[in-house]
């Protein structure tokens, strides 16, 4: 009986972590729009494209910016540009901060994600991939413990006497070993990858006067309804906006 009631409770635990596991490495679904982007000069800009991707410029009396679609289509509700900027008639150094952007559709904000975002992404998927590999090593583990198990069982009088030895399977080890390598491989990597995610996001710069600065700027929770996406620069006191058409293709 107790025997019994221990396998029963190894099949309980081993249908738990098995969910455990298909819980942490299955990835968020997303709802697809098939949207390509279009870029949308306005009076007054310039559309270039270099390297195949269009890139918008647009020149003041205090500014030069460009902005380079770096996405050809709508992923995750989401696009990347790359910020070009140059103070023309700065005197001194001019900050562009987060709140010299902004980004709008016409149906609602879209949000800008900053290399601090970026990173604590980075983090959030390094202690997924740490407890999906110790998850996996627990599995492994647990299939260890329903290894072979030969016994002898002598009787002395009314006493009965058991003594056995107990095998695991060969490949437990090995399953749990390779956990445990790909958590310290994740753990050695995560401040590589954090620093790296950083410099993917929006992150504030200082433009010295007649010089250039950049940055790359993800956009991310684009309405599912929008049709237009602007993006609006201030520098040194000057708005610039970048107007983008998603429109829908044919499938």
């Amino acid at each position: 009986m107790c025997r019994m009631l221990a396998l029963e409770f190894a099949m309980i635990r081993a249908a738990a972590i098995a969910w455990a596991i298909s819980v942490v490495l299955t990835p968020a679904v997303a709802v697809a729009r098939d949207l390509a982007i279009t870029a949308m000069p306005r009076e007054g800009q310039e559309l270039q494209y270099r390297n195949g991707r269009p890139v918008i410029i647009s020149g003041g009396p205090r500014a030069a910016v460009s902005a380079v679609l770096l996405t050809e289509r709508v992923e995750d509700r989401g696009l990347s540009l790359l910020l070009v900027a140059r103070a023309v008639a700065a005197t001194s150094p001019v900050n562009i901060g987060p709140a010299d952007l902004r980004a709008a559709t016409d149906a609602g904000p879209a949000k800008i994600l900053t290399g601090g975002d970026m990173e604590a992404q980075a983090k959030s998927d390094v202690k997924r991939q740490v407890l999906a590999a110790r998850l996996r090593g627990m599995g492994a583990a647990l299939q260890g413990s329903s290894g072979s198990f030969e016994a002898q069982t002598t009787y002395s009088g009314r006493t009965a006497h058991t003594t056995g030895s107990y095998t695991p399977p060969l490949d437990s080890y090995a399953a749990v070993a390779d956990a445990r390598r790909e958590i310290d491989a994740a753990q050695a990597s995560a401040g590589e990858r954090a620093a790296s995610a950083r410099s993917l996001g929006f992150n504030p710069f200082t433009l010295q006067p007649g010089e250039y600065g950049s940055t790359i700027v993800p956009i991310s929770e684009i309405p599912r309804s929008a049709k237009e996406f602007a993006l609006l620069v201030k520098v040194d006191g000057e708005v610039h906006t970048f107007m983008f058409d998603l429109g829908r293709t044919a499938k």
